[in-house]
């Protein structure tokens, strides 16, 4: 009897196995079929439905692999990535680049690669990449292997691609290069492509921003005063070795009677400081005097224009709205062809803004040439001190008050209570803060800043480092709240770094604001200028401590020591809200259109004759191409592949250009073509009690984002 009920057992318990095996069998399939439905396809959120099934599936997933489309090989690797499959999904992800499979999904691979690949893979990469025929394919292959391997010849390939006779190529290498930390070469095609409304252009704007702030900026983070400096010895700086190669380099190096000891050993502080972090620098007397003169001091004095090359000339893409070239009549798309009688033509952007630059309180005459004019016209500028503003506001629909701030710099904290009392007076209910894309500045402004918003004596943030001294422990809090409990959301992406973390990391905390949008940027660390005894003048740029917010956490991301995110650290939004994506392709088609000009043709054909209709679309069209003037007609005579609604996108981009320049006010925001801005305005309706399909102006979204 009792070999009987082992028996019945041992059946029951094989049964129930086979029950979960087959449960799990026909749960992979089902989370693989969300993978290839061709209606809103779910690759990702599939993928963690399958990692949610733990260890147990990663056998089954193996085994139904080679029977999978690409693009559900994909979901089922990323599952399998954070299964801790590594070895499996690092080998398949480079069989889906060596396959004949369409070019996203080879892409898509190098972006998980990124994640997980080993150094050892490098010269396999590179043979794939030289035998790749797609140039797109090659450019995200050799940005791939400069990630994982610091590879010479990836950082060579992508150099090439600047080269090539075709801007949209030049722009995606532009854009590897700067993301790899390349920029310098790539600059002269970022700032052409950040002028263009595609999610290529938010990235060039995204990475320029960074080299403009981040680099200049986070230097002055720490408020901490210098120690007494130590003395160095002669014994101590004696290095053979050092010694020894800028021998041999002045010796035998084909041009090294040019080179003088104090450039080389320049060179060589510099590499000893790379080896340490990123942020860390060494500076010559005259890069900091530079840094001093341009950062420091953050008003200037100019004309009060953004500048650029656009057709092979010296072109203003936009000016400064309080600027006096604004006030003299100098508009956005100008063609400069003089400067003071010298022609610009054949110069290089750096030789014009010298020739343009000048002393306060003096002029400039500039010849200008504007599309529909009959002949150039001259146009005499007076140079006065310019204050690029860094905060921009708008009361949106439903009395919720809106402002963006692009960095925290000196004036921040006054420029932010100016902006606050004047909405409040207008009747704000709620409220959003815009930190995206803003890349930090002074720490004092952004404890400032979190100051408004905050009650009592709180911790907004501490800095902790190793040295004694400089690494002391160092907290800073709020004092008192000047502004009442309206709701509050605020936006962070990627790109939002530093001092922007601390903001939304202390807002977080305390519970006071909404995160939405994407994890972000992972900068937390304390750089000070050290003065150095050997070199008068010169700087020594280290970080010497980390923040830390309130809770004790770090939001600096871990590093190893080549320099590669270990533990991507941050701050994680409530909401987490991408950006709209784009397949490479409108990329492209979007770059065509402009070279034919066929943007500036149609409004120089409409604009003027429809000024009023043009500013009620620039603010909002309802997403209705059929608003625009002989749109369909205009439309078809473009012959392109991209929808009506691309085109609608595209031209009311470059509409609200122009109104501005009518306006001389930048717009804000644009919540007509913004998720993220649009699920903030979401939940604060709810906070207020606004049915956001009530109010017309939302009403385009409204449908959309019911349910979320």
């Amino acid at each position: 009897m009792k070999n009987k009920v082992c028996i019945l057992l041992l059946v029951i318990f094989c049964i129930s196995i086979g029950y979960a095996q087959n449960d799990l069998e026909s749960r992979v399939d089902k989370y693989v079929k969300w993978m290839t439905r061709k209606k809103n396809p779910n690759i990702w959120g599939a993928a963690a439905k399958l990692y949610g099934l733990g260890t147990n599936v990663s056998p089954v997933i193996k085994r139904k692999y080679n029977t999978l489309p690409t693009i559900a090989k994909i979901g089922c690797l990323k599952a399998l990535i954070s299964l801790g499959e590594l070895d499996y999904t690092q080998q398949k992800l480079v069989e889906i680049l060596e396959e004949r499979n369409p070019r996203d999904l080879k892409i898509m691979a190098t972006g998980m690669l990124e994640v997980i690949g080993d150094f050892e893979l490098e010269e396999e990469l590179l043979e794939v990449h030289d035998r790749a025929f797609d140039p797109y394919v090659k450019i995200a292959i050799a940005k791939l292997t400069w990630q994982i391997s610091r590879s010479p010849d990836a950082i060579k390939s992508l150099k090439g691609f600047l080269k090539v006779d075709n801007f949209q190529l030049q722009a995606e290498a532009a854009l590897a290069l700067g993301e790899v930390g390349n920029i310098n070469i790539a600059l002269p095609i970022l700032n052409r492509l950040k002028e263009q409304p595609t999610p290529q252009g938010r990235m060039a704007q995204i990475l320029l921003n960074h080299e403009a702030q981040v680099s200049r900026y986070e230097t002055l983070l720490s408020s901490q005063p210098s120690t007494p400096k130590e003395t160095v010895t002669k014994d101590k700086l004696k290095y053979p070795l050092v010694d020894e190669v800028i021998r041999k380099i002045n010796e035998y190096h084909v041009v090294g009677d040019k080179f003088t000891k104090k450039k080389l050993i320049n060179s060589a502080v510099d590499g000893v400081v790379a080896g340490t972090d990123v942020h860390s620098a060494f500076w010559t007397k005259e890069e900091w005097d530079d840094f001093v003169r341009t950062t420091i001091n953050e008003e200037y004095v100019g004309i009060g224009v953004y500048v650029g090359e656009q057709d092979g000339q010296f072109t203003i893409t936009s000016p400064v709205y309080s600027g006096p070239a604004y006030k003299a009549g100098v508009r956005s798309l100008d063609k400069v062809l003089e400067v003071n009688g010298w022609s610009t033509r054949d110069k290089t952007i750096d030789e014009i803004v010298k020739k343009i630059k000048g002393e306060k309180g003096t002029s400039v005459k500039l010849k200008i040439y504007r599309n529909g004019w009959s002949k150039a016209r001259e146009i005499e500028v007076n140079r006065e001190k310019i204050r690029v503003p860094s905060l921009f506001t708008q009361m949106l629909p439903g009395n919720i008050g809106y402002i963006k701030l692009t960095q925290f710099g000196r004036k921040g904290t006054e420029d932010m209570e100016k902006a606050l009392r004047q909405l409040e007076k207008d009747g704000m209910k709620a409220f959003v803060l815009d930190l995206r894309g803003n890349g930090g500045g002074f720490l004092q402004v952004a404890v400032d800043i979190v100051d408004k918003f905050i009650s009592g004596k709180k911790l907004v943030v501490y800095s902790e480092g190793r040295h004694p001294q400089k690494g002391k422990r160092f907290n800073y809090y709020s004092t008192n709240k000047t502004h009442p409990d309206f709701p509050m959301v605020v936006l962070v992406d990627e790109s939002s770094a530093s001092a922007s973390e601390i903001v939304a990391g202390a807002l977080k905390h305390y519970k006071r604001a909404v995160l939405i949008g994407q994890r972000t940027f992972g900068k937390g660390s304390v750089q000070e200028p050290i003065a150095l005894d050997t070199r008068p003048g010169a700087r020594l740029k280290l970080t010497i401590a980390l923040y830390y917010l309130p809770d004790g956490s770090c939001i600096h991301n871990i590093m190893d020591e080549d320099g590669k995110i270990v533990e991507r650290k941050g701050i994680s939004p409530n909401i987490e809200v991408s950006y709209k994506d784009f397949e490479s392709w409108k990329n492209e088609e979007y770059t065509r259109l402009e070279e034919k000009k066929a943007f500036q043709s149609y409004l120089d054909k409409h604009y003027q004759q429809n000024i009023e209709k043009f500013h009620g679309l620039a603010d909002n069209d309802q997403l209705d191409y059929s608003k625009y003037p002989e749109f369909e007609a205009w439309y078809t005579s473009l012959k392109t592949k991209a929808s009506k609604n691309d085109v609608r996108y595209w031209l009311r981009a470059k509409v609200r250009a122009r109104v501005s320049d009518d306006r001389g006010k930048q717009y804000a925001c644009d919540y007509l073509e913004d998720p993220m801005l649009q699920r903030g305005i979401w939940e604060l309706c709810k906070k207020i009690n606004i049915d956001v399909k009530d109010l017309e102006e939302y009403r385009i979204f409204a449908e959309e984002l019911k349910g979320k």
